[in-house]
């Protein structure tokens, strides 16, 4: 079983520099809210009554261990308890997707916390005072059943959640080359959700000033990370908060000296247990390569330090993978490399078929693992040397 704590899975589309298993969020306009908000919630009973019948290649993934897991398709919300051979569909009722102007159909990445705990927003509704609000669906129960609840926010996304009580959710909107976020808060599993903090202009300035956010991870419901995207300047955005978010305090840790000339990429912290950590760092570090850098804390994100740099190409896409603190696996499309030391050594290995236009990795041990690409969801049991395509099948709801 995967043993980092709280991925972050927001509304996203597309990361600058590469695409990891922690995308950058999606520029999104949102209403101005009060302080303080909290939202209504209701019942909704059972899933939904239809499945796709198709193979299709979902646009998020996210195994638990090597039989549960969980994805979202265009059509939905789906689980798995047999290791893929069958995805049931598991959609709240009355929700489905969103159609998009090209004539597709998309569904926003939900929250997944193990074994059965979900929360996916529905698309916002705006009212005739130009008022948004986003509707919440979540489960405690593996999807055999949903809550419904409404957070009074436009473009709400939901950003981590430290256990299946705690968790954090924002809206985001863009000037120029300043993201105003307003952070939110629950504490009873997503019944209801009030505002905490903001960088919002003319509000109560409790949140830092960034470009774009990348990830929010909390260790517990306290101590909490933020990072994020300075536009168009190396610096390596990283801040703390140990009171659940309210406040934020930057955490200054120096590039390499490869980054240090163009703008990089701070992506999320993630915590494999209550103490070991990883912090990514992503950016061109020459005309033709990009270069990825982790920095590990073995003492809760108090101290951190770096590894060597691993090159890739920067003619595609980029995701990596870690199974636990030591053992990760990365892939440029051409080239799968290899890690058992935490990312000081890297082995690069030619995979059997392409991975061109890798969207990501999800490994559930060092041999067991999944990749999503633009095109194809693929399976190896050999630790990414093998790959095989594998037919998303959907089984009938419960």
């Amino acid at each position: 079983m995967k043993k980092w704590l709280a991925p972050l899975v927001v509304v996203a589309m597309s990361i600058a520099g590469c695409t990891s298993k922690v995308p950058a969020v999606q520029s999104s306009a949102s209403p101005r809210t009060p302080a303080s908000q909290a939202v209504q919630h209701s019942p909704v009973g059972q899933p939904g009554q239809s499945a796709p019948t198709e193979s299709i290649v979902p646009s998020q993934l996210q195994m638990v261990d090597e039989a549960i897991g969980w994805a979202t398709t265009g059509d939905g919300v789906f689980r798995t308890s047999d290791g893929g051979r069958i995805w049931t569909s598991v959609n709240p009722p009355d929700f489905g997707p969103i159609a998009t102007g090209a004539g597709s159909r998309i569904v926003p990445p939900g929250y997944f916390y193990g074994q059965e705990n979900a929360w996916v927003v529905g698309p916002t509704v705006v009212d005739k005072d130009s008022k948004g609000s986003t509707p919440v669906f979540y489960t405690h129960d593996g999807g055999q059943t949903w809550q419904r609840t409404t957070v009074a926010a436009g473009q709400f996304q939901i950003a981590a959640f430290s256990d299946a009580q705690h968790g954090w959710g924002f809206t985001e909107a863009h000037a120029t080359a300043m993201g105003i976020y307003t952070l939110f808060r629950t504490q009873d599993g997503g019944a209801t959700w009030t505002q905490i903090a903001t960088n919002r202009y003319g509000v109560k300035d409790n949140f830092p000033g960034v470009y774009m956010i990348t990830g929010f991870t909390f260790r517990n419901e306290s101590d909490g990370w933020a990072t994020g995207r300075v536009r168009d300047v190396p610096l390596l955005w990283l801040y703390r908060t140990q009171d659940g978010g309210a406040t934020w305090r930057e955490q200054a840790l120096a590039l390499p000296a490869e980054l240090k000339e163009r703008p990089i990429t701070t992506g999320q912290v993630r915590f494999f247990d209550q103490q070991n950590a990883m912090l990514q760092v992503t950016g061109r570090c020459s005309d033709t390569e990009e270069c990825l850098s982790l920095y590990h804390s073995t003492d809760a994100g108090a101290t951190w330090h770096g590894t060597t740099l691993l090159k890739y190409s920067a003619a595609g896409s980029f995701s990596y993978d870690f199974i636990d603190a030591d053992r990760g696996v990365a892939t440029d499309g051409d080239k799968v490399y290899t890690t058992a030391d935490g990312g000081q050594h890297w082995t690069a290995s030619a995979p059997n078929i392409s991975l061109k236009g890798i969207k990501t990795l999800d490994f559930t041990t060092p041999a067991t693992g999944w990749a999503v690409t633009e095109s194809q969801l693929l399976k190896t049991t050999d630790g990414g040397l093998t790959w095989a395509p594998v037919m998303f099948n959907t089984g009938s709801p419960r």
